[in-house]
């Protein structure tokens, strides 16, 4: 995921990534990825983390973005398509 991410951020070189979930709230998970980005070429500064929230304020962060991207081969999915 972060090389094909990486490769969306260089193409688009004004891009920034926000990461949310809940792991995201542990700082060496942060500091994990931030370097996989940076040897990705990819600047700390790119990156966005936002850790656990409930469910209405994680609906509501999809308007800080332009595009959602997911991880595959398996998403990351919600509670509500998790039961479905």
């Amino acid at each position: 995921m972060v090389a094909l991410w990486s490769r969306v951020l260089h193409a688009v070189p004004d891009a920034r990534l926000l990461l949310k979930g809940a792991y995201f709230d542990r700082p060496e998970v942060q500091a994990r990825l931030v370097h996989e980005f940076a040897d990705a070429g990819i600047s700390p500064a790119r990156l966005e983390f936002r850790g656990r929230s409930d469910h209405r304020a994680a609906l509501e962060q999809y308007g800080d973005v332009d595009i959602a991207l997911d991880t595959f081969p398996w998403n990351g999915g919600s509670p509500l398509a998790r039961r479905c």
